[in-house]
């Protein structure tokens, strides 16, 4: 019984929804009404369409007409039909509703009034196969779970942008695309606050909001300010070394005055990079018609082109402190040989007098015993290396003594350091096939992501034919990896806050395969070079216990 009473009750509850939600939507089309002139945006034949058919296709524009019975004695019946879109269809506003299907979408009521009944629906309403599109950019309303939720359309207008900088000739990038350099005119697809980065070599990089309008072209001006650069003080240092050089005390009190500027120069550049950082322009405050994440993102830009200032700066600090260092060497060489003693003359000695033959004559003389003596041991000098005597292949050791010894002994220090470099080769090679394994996942992992990314863009293209799956798919992986892909260059300025946001873990995989890429690299060369210096090794070792 109780089972029962909870079945009925829940199909009255469920018919009783029923009834309550018919009121929001639409039960059938009709085929049957004459279509006649249902919107002027629409161009060409009509012809009606079952909702089953309205699909996404190139230059098509669905609108689904209410039919009302001007007598009152029938409900009113709605038809789809299809055809071209004039140029007076960009006044259109979009309509994106997230988490209801597009057939869902067909077949719901939109009202013009919060307060609307279920029968004060709009007339007319436009579908692209995509999205809903309704006349001009007052909000709609669709009631969803029950309560009546606000939408605002989207006018797809094209929107004129004029931007000039003083001076001109700067690059203006918007949404990671450049849009070329100033002046220039250029058009916006909505109305949306945009963000503008304007560079050029030599100035400060300026973040602008710009928000387009509908009455007339926004023309925009940008005053660059340039790039200031911190002060040297080793270059009038240098100078002045060239006139005291030769000077000991002036060049002493120079070396003081060098020595004092270094001990202070990490504390003193940072005053002065905190200054020059002080004049960096400013983020604008967030515009009226930007919205909070689009200024969060903007103030991303600026802090991210100010910390790349700030890094040019202590780079630049860092070259004046080594140039104030090397300087100071100089300065001590110099005063070293200042201080060094002249070199002593050391008076040259007369030649000796020429030999007189005719004393020497005189006071010779010849021992005979002791000339036998000194050809006696010449002799037996002689026959101790005569190899004829005792044979080129004769014992070793008889000709070079401890050879042997010496051969032995250098053979095992060889051999062992074959064994060595054997042993650290293998361990590379452990290393290695482990770093080539993380790096086959990385890989593998960029392939899957890169296969999702083209699956979505073929999705896109589904939906939308105008989309080229193929451009989709190379543009995402271009943004996403940081590498342009004709060159396979990295793309100057790319991080990972530039990177779409489908693409990002390509982009952070990207970093870990270079990573890798490189650990495997370096262990594939030392098991190269182990394995080489062991070889050689081995071969000497082999050649000395040979020998």
């Amino acid at each position: 019984m109780n089972l029962k009473f909870k079945f009925f009750t829940a199909f009255f509850l469920l018919l009783a929804v029923s009834v309550w939600a018919g009121k929001w939507t639409i039960d059938s089309f009709d085929d049957s009404p004459d279509p006649g002139d249902p919107d002027k945006y629409i161009d060409g034949d009509l012809k009606p369409v079952p909702p089953g058919q309205v699909s996404q296709q190139s230059n098509t524009l669905y609108v689904r007409q209410k039919f009302e019975d001007t007598f009152g004695d029938e409900g009113a019946t709605y038809q789809i039909f299809k055809g071209r879109p004039t140029a007076e269809a960009k006044s259109l506003g979009k309509i994106s509703v997230d988490g209801i299907p597009y057939g869902t979408l067909l077949k719901m009521k939109l009202f013009y009034k919060r307060n609307a009944t279920g029968d004060d629906d709009l007339e007319t309403v436009y579908f692209d196969g995509k999205d809903i599109l309704v006349e001009g950019s007052d909000p709609v309303y669709i009631n969803l779970n029950g309560k009546m939720e606000e939408l605002k359309p989207v006018v797809l207008m094209d929107f004129k942008v004029s931007l000039t900088s003083e001076p001109a000739g700067a690059t203006v990038t918007i949404g990671g695309a450049s849009k070329g350099n100033t002046p220039l005119t250029f058009n916006l697809a909505s109305q949306k606050t945009v963000t503008a980065i304007i560079t050029k070599d030599g100035y400060y990089t300026v973040v602008k909001p710009i928000t387009p309008s509908t009455k007339q072209m926004v023309q925009e001006g940008v005053a660059l300010m340039a790039r200031k650069s911190l002060d040297n003080p080793a270059t009038a240092y240098k100078t002045k070394l060239q006139t005291v050089r030769s000077d000991k005390n002036a060049i002493k009190n120079l070396r003081a005055d060098v020595k004092k500027t270094l001990d202070n120069y990490n504390s003193d550049s940072k005053k002065a990079i905190d200054a020059l950082m002080s004049k960096y322009p400013q983020n604008p405050q967030k515009a009226s018609e930007e919205s909070s994440s689009d200024y969060s993102a903007r103030q991303t830009i600026w802090s991210n082109a100010q910390t790349k200032e700030r890094e040019i700066l202590n780079k630049e600090s860092l070259g004046i402190f080594n140039e104030l260092k090397e300087l100071l060497a100089e300065i001590d060489g110099n005063i070293k040989n200042l201080d060094a003693p002249a070199p002593a003359v050391v008076a040259k000695k007369p030649p000796p007098p020429p030999a007189d033959d005719d004393d020497d004559d005189e006071d010779a003389e010849y021992d005979e015993d002791e000339d036998d003596e000194e050809v006696e041991k010449g002799v037996a000098a002689q026959e101790k290396y005569d190899y004829s005597k005792y044979g080129a292949t004769g014992n070793a050791t008889q000709i070079f003594g401890n050879t042997d010894e010496y051969l032995f002994w250098t053979g095992m220090a060889f051999l062992a350091s074959a064994i060595g470099n054997g042993v650290v080769g293998v361990l590379q090679t452990m290393k290695y096939r482990d770093a080539k394994k993380a790096l086959d996942e990385t890989q593998g992992e960029i392939s899957r992501i890169k296969e999702q990314i083209r699956d979505s863009c073929d999705d896109r293209h589904n939906k939308d034919p105008n989309v080229d799956a193929n451009w989709c798919t190379a543009q995402v992986i271009k943004w996403a990896s940081g590498k342009d892909l004709d060159t396979g260059k990295p793309i100057d300025g790319m991080d990972e806050f530039k990177a779409v946001e489908e693409g990002r873990p390509l982009w952070i995989l990207g970093k870990h395969e270079a990573h890798n890429q490189k650990v495997t690299d370096s262990y594939q060369k030392g098991w190269m070079i182990f394995y080489s210096a062991a070889a050689l090794s081995l071969g000497i070792s082999i050649t000395l216990f040979a020998w």
